[in-house]
């Protein structure tokens, strides 16, 4: 996770190859520990899990295309802990 996208988890049985290369938008919604944000993303990739991970499925990256000020104020007040 960072300031400007994170991974997401897919199940294997979602079609996420075709989510990459036709622009669709994703509304993403994300609990932190001080409150519950949402924005929308856009994916930029899509991999299948390796073969050694116990989670059969999809890492797929997201880029944010749109978050309001508030919430992107409390994603860098987490972000920003994660360092520290």
């Amino acid at each position: 996770m960072s300031r400007w996208g994170l991974a997401i988890l897919l199940p294997p049985d979602e079609a996420c190859g075709e989510m990459v290369g036709r622009s669709p938008s994703l509304l993403v919604v994300v609990s932190l520990p001080m409150e519950v944000i949402q924005f929308t993303a856009s994916p930029v990739y899509c991999h299948p899990t390796r073969a050694d991970q116990t989670e059969r499925g999809y890492t797929v990256g997201v880029t944010i295309t749109e978050i309001s000020e508030h919430d992107q104020s409390l994603l860098d007040e987490y972000v920003g802990g994660m360092r520290d």
